[in-house]
């Protein structure tokens, strides 16, 4: 299978599909010639080493939340190949990082942070619950604006099992607010690390 690079570097665009995992769709803000309007994106997994079988072994990124329409940045290579006896055309960009411009949170490059917040905040979920290869995250929306936290930020969980959270769920979350930037880049970061979360619609937590 022979790829043919079509693309390398940043695009910006919206998201247009996104349930979690390594792979979302992806529509240009512009058109860009040679370049189609909406494609596939993966998230780009390095190949650690491979088992005496064969069968290989990936480190994946640690993920964000992607809902429909938010603005994102791309890094990668955009690819065109095609597979079978058919040649049927497929194109895929392998992302190195993602960042989205609307929640204000990324993944791909090393995140630098420092602490701004420690305690209990109450808001809406803007998007259902995500679990991920390595935690679970979701957005929320705080009940009311509280003076140098974000309104509206990304949530993650190392703790937190068996939970459902849908979006315009009201929630309560207790942990440790960050704020920071990917490393080398100007993209800025919101993020909080849940020890607990209770839904409160629902009325189950954990």
């Amino acid at each position: 299978m022979k790829k043919i690079e079509l693309f390398k570097g940043m695009l910006s665009g919206t998201v247009t599909l996104y349930h979690g995992g390594i792979n979302f769709a992806f529509k240009l803000n512009e058109e860009i010639e040679g370049i189609p309007k909406e494609f596939l994106v993966e998230i780009y997994h390095k190949r650690l080493r491979t088992k005496p079988k064969g069968t290989p072994i990936y480190k994946y990124i640690r993920g964000t939340v992607l809902r429909r329409e938010d603005i994102v940045l791309i890094g990668g290579y955009l690819y065109q190949y095609f597979l079978g006896k058919e040649q049927i055309e497929n194109i895929k960009m392998k992302a190195n990082y993602v960042y989205n411009k609307t929640l204000k949170h990324g993944a791909g490059l090393k995140i630098k942070k420092k602490e701004v917040f420690n305690g209990i905040l109450s808001g809406t979920a803007t998007s259902d619950i995500i679990y991920s290869f390595l935690e679970r995250q979701f957005s929320i929306k705080l009940d009311m604006k509280i003076e140098g936290i974000p309104n509206e930020f990304m949530v993650y969980s190392h703790d937190v099992y068996g939970l459902i959270i849908k979006k315009g769920d009201k929630v309560l979350i207790e942990g440790k607010l960050y704020q920071g930037r990917m490393e080398n880049d100007e993209f800025h970061i919101n993020e909080m690390e849940a020890h607990h979360i209770y839904n409160k619609t629902l009325k189950c937590g954990s």
